[in-house]
């Protein structure tokens, strides 16, 4: 049941990335993808399916806090949630649209970001089990959200800023908290540190019993 819900989650969230035009469900509907990952990594089941999709739940958690935070900050500078009307942030606000970048290749999956690992493992739990069908329509729904996230986002950040865009200085106190969040997803991305470590490996050992 729970690779059936997750497949569906993944598959029924895909159009709706893809057709988002507001930024806030955009990262909504991202989301639901996730959460099917996680339930396809409990799925998958055995030590390496639970330990990515508990991974997951972290990666996912601090991703979205920054993406959150990042696209806060576009609406506050264009006055919209409407992501035709957010162009060439870059050229108005250069830190927080990076930040915003860096949340949208982890939500994408892309290394050396943080859900690009427990993305790994969760595909690893579901070859090491032989579910090829199940990895298939995954792969294959993974593909498309990439291409339409990179599409919205490289879209919002690139070009020339639209008249509405606010070009005041970046505020620091808020830059402070995504570049945090930011050096997480990074890092997570790279290495898991012993600590953090060996409290998912006795979470897994809890769940798998």
């Amino acid at each position: 049941m729970l690779l059936i819900f997750g497949l569906i989650s993944v598959v029924v969230a895909t159009p709706f990335i893809l057709s988002q035009r507001d930024i806030k469900r955009l990262l909504g509907y991202h989301s639901v993808e996730h959460v099917g990952i996680v339930a396809l990594g409990l799925g998958f089941g055995g030590e390496v399916g639970t330990y990515g999709a508990l991974l997951h739940v972290v990666n996912h958690g601090v991703t979205k806090a920054l993406a959150f935070l990042a696209a806060g900050t576009a609406i506050a500078r264009y006055d919209s949630r409407n992501m035709r009307a957010i162009r060439g942030m870059f050229a108005v606000a250069p830190i927080a649209a990076t930040l915003l970048m860096i949340a949208a290749l982890s939500l994408a999956g892309v290394p050396p970001f943080s859900i690009f690992v427990s993305e790994l493992l969760v595909l690893r739990a579901g070859i090491g089990h032989g579910h090829w069908l199940a990895i298939a329509i995954f792969l294959a729904m993974v593909v498309i959200i990439f291409a339409g996230l990179l599409h919205h986002v490289g879209a919002m950040v690139f070009g020339e800023p639209t008249a509405a865009a606010s070009r005041e200085p970046e505020a620091r106190a808020p830059l402070l908290g995504m570049i945090l969040l930011a050096a997480i997803v990074v890092l997570l991305g790279l290495t898991i540190p012993a600590s953090f470590d060996g409290l998912l490996q006795r979470a897994t050992e809890i769940v798998v019993g």
